[in-house]
This record gives structure tokens, sequence and C-alpha cells, in this order.
């Protein structure tokens, strides 16, 4: 008799709940339901009746509901469909990590089901019940989304609303395998309510974003301009170490030596890692020995004199805290700037950058760059040159 009763209200208002029944009785009724609007009505009912274990009910109606999707058809039985996914992803995701093992069918219903609300309820779901079997398939997801844009404006709002559910899935895992996807995000195509979401979560799985931000400058596989990205990011982010900056600054360097590319707008970008990396070195430094053949290279390959300068900037700050190495380095260009004066072959704009060396020098002051600004004070340089060499060279014998 309870079996009647229980249809006829649930049919006919939607929300019905009994003290005596239990999980195994729900369930049960589910099962049997003859449309899936009596089992939304089922599934609302069990959500009113706050039972202990009503997630076990909730996990094994999302499951039934799975395999008699493909038999679903009519607009109302399908749009039931719909929502009873809708509201078992919610309530799973409420019922917490004990219900992990609910992942599979979470994410069979962001891949079978069209409605993004659906499917953005189910990835939330993922997350808060750390499904981390399907982590994977989430990030991938977001990855896809963030670079594929549709052209129809009904279709974006639809992939931002699973973009929206990705993003907030990761933020709960908390792994920081999801950082990078959602740095992209925040960086994509989207409104700014998936963006706000973006920087949530990027907050939830790490205060400080050294880390997956350099990993991004350090693999090949990203391009030049997401590289420049994340170096940004990290030189901006007030939650990064100097250290980190520094780090991160080198990395930078070497990736902006390590491509060679025709296209002009990749060499643009390439630049404008170098020069931000440069500055970024002359402002906090680093104990990172790679860093002086790279900026040799700058100084000699660069694409203009403003890169130059930058690295004499840099080696000012290396050698400014005792590093002989640095200031080995700046002698040698002073040396060489000599040489190229001497010959003759030395225009306005070289007399710039012997300016900028000869600064950096007398700053520097150190011991092992007194021979090169003696030997330079025997060239005819211009007044205000030989000037500032003397002041250079006074400075080394204070």
């Amino acid at each position: 008799m309870k079996r009647y009763i229980l249809i006829f209200l649930v049919s006919t208002f939607g929300v019905t709940a009994f003290a005596d029944a239990d999980t195994d009785f729900y369930i049960k009724e589910f099962n049997s339901a003859k449309s899936t609007g009596n089992q939304r009505a089922i599934v609302e009912t069990v959500a009113n009746a706050s039972l202990d274990d009503a997630g076990d009910f909730y996990v094994s109606a999302l499951h039934t509901l799975l395999q008699q999707y493909a038999t679903v058809t009519g607009n109302s039985e399908l749009d039931a469909a719909d929502d009873t996914a809708k509201l078992l992803a919610y309530l799973i995701g409420e019922a917490g990590p004990d219900y992990a093992s609910a992942g599979a069918d979470l994410w069979e219903v962001v891949e079978r089901f069209s409605n993004p609300v659906v499917r953005s309820n189910a990835l939330i779901a993922l997350g808060k019940i750390g499904a981390t079997d399907q982590l994977a398939k989430v990030v991938q997801l977001l990855k896809d989304l963030n670079t594929n844009r549709p052209i129809d404006k009904a279709a974006q709002l639809g992939s931002e609303r699973v973009a929206f559910g990705a993003i907030q899935s990761l933020g709960s895992y908390t792994n920081v395998g999801g950082y990078v996807p959602i740095f992209f995000a925040q960086n994509s195509w989207y409104n700014f309510w998936v963006k706000n979401q973006a920087q949530e979560s990027r907050n939830a799985i790490t205060q400080d974003p050294a880390e997956p931000l350099t990993s991004i400058i350090n693999t090949p596989s990203y391009s030049y301009t997401q590289k420049l990205l994340a170096l940004e990011e990290l030189e901006t982010n007030e939650a990064a170490s100097e250290e980190a900056r520094a780090n991160a600054a080198v990395e930078a360097l070497w990736a902006g030596w390590r491509s060679i590319s025709n296209e002009p707008q990749e060499i643009r970008s390439l630049y404008t890692i170098r020069k931000l990396a440069l500055t970024m070195i002359s402002e906090y430094g680093t104990s990172d020995e790679r860093v002086y053949p790279l900026l040799n290279r700058s100084y000699i390959y660069g694409a203009d004199e403003d890169e130059q300068i930058k690295v004499i900037q840099a080696l000012k700050k290396l050698g400014s805290s005792g590093d002989e190495r640095a200031a080995a380095q700046l002698a040698s260009y002073l040396t060489y700037s000599g040489q190229q004066f001497d010959r003759g072959a030395f225009t306005k704009e070289d007399e710039r950058l012997v300016r900028a060396t000869i600064y950096a020098l007398r700053d520097v002051r150190h011991g092992v760059t007194k021979q090169a600004i003696q030997s330079a004070l025997n060239l005819n340089w211009s007044p205000s040159v030989r000037e500032i060499l003397k002041s250079a060279l006074e400075a080394i014998s204070e």
C-alpha cells in the first residue's frame, strides 16, 4: 500500500516522505518509476527527507538514470531527465568525498548530456567528491574549451557554462595540475563571470603560483605568447617570492634564446620575453650561473641597443653584490667597445652603450675592472666619457 501512496503523492505534489522509509525503499521506487518526471520527484522527496545515507540513493539513482537514458524520448521526458541529472549531480557533490566512487558516472553525464548546466553540475560534483581518477579528463576538457571559442552566441554561452563547471571543479580538487589550464582560462575568451571563478580557483589551488607558472616557461610545447603571459603574471603577482621571480626570469631568458623563428609575431614575442626577463634579473638578481652566457648572448646578438642596456643593468645588479664574474663581464664589454672605438667603427648610439657600461662599473666598484678602465682612459674619448671613466676609477680606488 505504501508504494501506491508514494507514487500518487509524488506524481501529484512532487514531495513526499515517510518516517519509516529507508534508502533501499527509495532506490526501488526510483528504479521502477514509469517516467523521468516521477524519478525527479522521488529525488526531490529524498532530498527533503534528510536521510543519513541519502548519498547512497543519489549514486544509485544516477547510475540507473544513465542506464535508462538511451531510451528516454519526448521533449518533456528529456527535460525531466536533464533536471534529474542536474539535481543528482548537485546532491552527490554535496554528499562529499565519501562518494568518490560516483566519479565515473558523473563523467558519463558530462559526455552524454548536451545540456551545459547539467554538464557543469556534474563537473562541479567531480571536484567536490575528489574523484581523482577523473581529474585528467577535467583538465583536458578545460584545455579544449580554452582554445575553441564557438562562433554562435548561444554555443558560446553553453561552452562558458561548462568551462565554469570545470574551473570550479579543478579548484575543489586543489591539485596543482589543474592550475595551468585555469590560468589560461582566465586569460582566454570567456566573460568576466568565468574569469572571476578562475581567479577563485587559482587561489584555492595555491597562493604561490611560481611553480606552475615557471613550468609553462620551461615546457617547449607552450607558445611564446603563453610563456610571456606566465612571466608577466609572475612579475606582478605579489605572492611570488623574489627568488622565484628571479629563477623564472633565468628560465625565460633561456627560453628566449632556445628557439629561433622567422615569424614576425614570434620574433617579437621572443624579444619581449628576453627584455622582461632581463628587467627582472636587474631587479631581483640571481644565483644561477647559467645566466652569464645568456646575458652575453643578449649583449652580442640581442635585437637592439635597449636589450644590450638591459644586459648591462642586470650585470650591474649581480656585480653590486660582489659577484666577480659579473664585474669581469662588464669590463670585457668596455674593452670591446674601446677596440671598436680605436678602429673607428663607432657611432653615437655606441657611445650611449659605453656610458651605461662605465656607470655600471662605477657602481659595482670591483677591483677586477680596474685594468679595463685604465686601458680605456688611454683612448681619445670625448671629454664627457673620459670624466665618467675617471669617476669610475676613483670609485674603485676608494
